[in-house]
């Protein structure tokens, strides 16, 4: 095949009982509540209560730790201060709203709107926190970076012996020698090959999501020159669908939308977001180089015009996600606000290219991977520098001609 496309898409039960409410405990969060908490509620935590309610300040105001599951469901001096589905009957929730002059918290002044409902909206929906560690200290320990290193996923491919098999003749290529050897293992045979009509059916599928047509069959079987398997994939792969089908997957690696989702306090709408789209499906079908593409996208606007593939739209993809606004327009509102969409450019940016997570090492360093919060604030240092304009970006006639 003189053409080759290769897109890597990097794709207790029980509760705890506080005051006759159920606690959701940290084994049965759904996904969507543990991502609401650590995306949301975690880093408000850090900021604006471990201060005085974590082994992280120099002393536990009140006796009440915010810093785990546990220690919250042990409450403070005064008992229970979060009961779990049940906001009003929260002290913590009395706390921030400033609802008694003598409870309220923060005593430096009142949260803005947005974080306070971030609360309420956490306790709701039974305040999930997967934190379920108690430290009674602060956490002293750095990354290790050799045992890190030495993780698998940061290795090269390395070249493997092949198993040796019974029926040397049915392998063709090294991958049908590893699953030939897994099959005898257990006594088992592969099956008849397939037919001339279903491989037709099975490749037009994969390659562009659409079954062949009745054409598309008779054009194969009745190819008999050598080569004709080779041909109907290169055919397949200068189909428009190719790019149409394949484009979709890296287009859910990068949380595309037409449109912006639309938040609680904003909505900014996306009217030239399909043309990003379209880059992606060109890209695909044009058969751009890996690095070419992954360029594009992070850096378009300082490829020079003339190189082609447009990456002043490929960079669109920073431009994709949400937009966070603060609804009071204050000071520290405004700045949460800016560093939750910066959360979301180095979360999507870096879990799509290196299918790491290294949106966890915002409020530490990373738990299972080498990544140091410094490391975070470097990427979202990048981000922060980037500017969002809704016109479209003039061109050269030569470039646009191009």
């Amino acid at each position: 095949m003189s053409v080759v496309r290769t897109l890597f898409v990097l794709a207790g039960l029980a509760g705890s009982v506080v005051t006759g409410a159920t606690s959701v405990a940290a084994e049965a969060i759904p996904p969507k509540d543990r991502d609401f908490f650590e995306s949301k509620i975690r880093p408000l935590l850090v900021k604006r209560c471990f201060a005085c309610h974590s082994t992280k300040g120099k002393s536990i105001e009140g006796g009440l730790r915010l810093d785990s599951r546990p220690s919250w469901q042990k409450g403070g001096d005064s008992g229970p201060a979060i009961v779990p589905g049940q906001p009003e009957k929260s002290r913590v929730m009395r706390a921030v709203e400033y609802v008694d002059e003598d409870l309220a918290m923060p005593p430096d002044g009142v949260l803005p709107k947005s974080e306070i409902a971030l609360i309420r909206q956490w306790i709701s929906r039974g305040a999930p926190d997967p934190r379920s560690t108690v430290t009674p200290t602060a956490a002293t320990a750095s990354i290790d970076w050799k045992r890190g290193r030495a993780h698998w996923a940061f290795q090269s491919p390395q070249r493997q012996t092949l198993p040796d098999v019974l029926d040397t003749h049915w392998p063709q290529n090294a991958v049908d020698s590893f699953v030939l050897a897994r099959l005898e293992a257990h006594q088992l045979g592969p099956v008849p090959p397939a037919s001339s009509e279903t491989l037709v059916r099975r490749i037009t599928l994969d390659l562009t999501g659409l079954p062949p047509s009745p054409n598309d069959v008779n054009t194969f079987l009745s190819d008999t020159r050598p080569g004709s398997w080779n041909r109907l994939i290169e055919r397949l792969l200068a189909s428009p669908a190719y790019g149409e089908k394949w484009g979709r997957h890296w287009l859910d690696v990068v949380r595309y939308a037409d449109d912006q989702l639309r938040t609680e306090y904003y909505y900014r709408p996306l009217p030239h977001a399909w043309r990003y789209r379209d880059w992606v499906v060109r890209a695909l079908n044009e058969d751009l180089p890996y690095d070419q593409f992954v360029i594009h996208q992070l850096a378009g606007d300082l490829v020079p015009t003339g190189s082609g593939a447009n990456g002043g739209i490929a960079v669109g993809l920073l431009a994709l996600g949400m937009m966070y606004q603060d609804d009071g327009g204050t000071p520290d509102g405004v700045a949460i606000a800016k560093a939750e969409t910066l959360d979301d450019r180095v979360d999507t940016v870096t879990r799509g290219f290196l299918a790491l997570t290294v949106a966890c090492a915002r409020c530490h360093d990373h738990k299972f991977d080498p990544i140091p919060t410094s490391d975070y604030y470097s990427l979202a240092g990048i981000f922060n520098n980037t500017g969002y304009i809704d016109e479209l970006v003039l061109v050269k006639p030569e470039a646009a001609a191009e």
